[in-house]
């Protein structure tokens, strides 16, 4: 009975104004709360950095990734692929096709000079185009794919700090470009594969081919070659993974008229692709132990995200922090040195 009479109380106080007041500064005061907790969470989850790829490969496979400690500048043989290249034939535009160990589609570009651009820290009052020597290399003719992420993953027990890219790689599917990923983890990837990411003058030559036009295709501008922001292909709208706005990435070679003069595919639009070169310096916020600098890395390309005037061939087109990946537009392309 007398319980009874309490709870009757505690409801009457409840449902008298001063009560309802008190109760709803109450459940105010416990909605900020979690809500800050929420957004501790994230911040602690978004600033923890990914590991440099020469500690990917040499951890035990239970889950790597997570911390940014010094790098162990070790690999483990068994943990790589056995570099291997089998002759698949040659293209419509005339360069030998080879297939890789991890599934890329590498072509061959012979050595010679190409009009090229330099980038900004490196021009140094240098003019801004001019010819550029390249030995002979290989460049993949499409992105990597989910599936070929997937597997080196598996492979070596990779994980990050918010597995977005395994995330968006099961939603979109296995032809997708990868994406949601650091320069850490293109580099670790590479690495494993036997092969390297390209520099940006291999990028760009690979793109533009000798004599330096501003689109794979030519010099004349059309939208539909490439998956961009204003893409209006009513075909293979439906194919697009609708990440924003019904626009997102293809599968990988689903436009072939946007073909480079070596063939090689989606060189814009589609995902912004991670080069190997280093911009200028900058102290981090949370520096690697043993290291003082990072370097800035750049991307090349413009994505499924961009307007016409980043999806251009003149890089660099963007330069961030090497261990930042939290976005769903960049992605990255393989190579490999012609003696290797």
């Amino acid at each position: 009975m007398d319980r009874t009479s309490t709870v009757w109380e505690i409801l009457q106080q409840m449902s008298s104004p001063g009560g309802r007041q008190k109760s709803r500064w109450r459940t105010f005061a416990w909605g900020i709360a979690f809500m800050g907790l929420i957004h501790l969470a994230w911040m602690m989850g978004k600033n923890i950095p990914e590991r440099p790829a020469d500690e990917v490969l040499s951890q035990p496979k239970r889950g790597v990734g997570l911390s940014h400690p010094k790098s162990a500048r070790m690999a483990f043989p068994d943990r790589r692929l056995k570099p291997s290249l089998r002759f698949r034939g040659t293209n419509d535009q005339g360069h030998r096709e080879y297939l890789a160990a991890d599934g890329s589609v590498l072509i061959r570009i012979p050595d010679g000079d190409h009009v090229g651009t330099l980038p900004p820290y490196k021009r140094a009052g240098a003019p801004r185009h001019g010819t550029v020597h390249l030995e002979d290399f290989y460049i993949g003719k499409f992105e990597v794919t989910n599936r070929q992420f997937a597997r080196f993953a598996r492979d070596v027990g990779f994980s990050d700090s918010t597995g977005n890219w395994r995330i968006y790689g099961l939603w979109m599917g296995d032809d997708y470009p990868v994406v949601y990923l650091s320069h850490f983890a293109a580099t670790a990837y590479c690495r494993w594969a036997g092969l390297r990411l390209p520099t940006v003058s291999e990028w760009e030559r690979a793109a533009r081919g000798r004599d330096g036009r501003p689109y794979p295709w030519g010099r004349k501008w059309d939208r539909n070659r490439a998956n961009h922001y204003r893409f209006s292909k009513k075909e293979l709208l439906s194919r697009r993974a609708n990440i924003s706005q019904g626009r997102g990435p293809l599968p990988v070679g689903s436009l072939p008229e946007g073909a480079s003069p070596c063939g090689a595919l989606d060189m814009i639009g589609n995902v912004a692709e991670w080069c190997s070169d280093q911009g200028p310096p900058v102290v981090p916020r949370r520096s690697p132990a043993g290291t003082g600098l990072w370097h800035w890395r750049i991307l090349c390309g413009g994505s499924w995200d961009d307007t016409r005037d980043r999806c251009v061939l003149i890089p660099p087109i963007s330069d961030f922090s090497p261990g930042y990946g939290s976005t769903y537009s960049w992605g990255f392309r393989v190579a490999r040195s012609g003696g290797s």
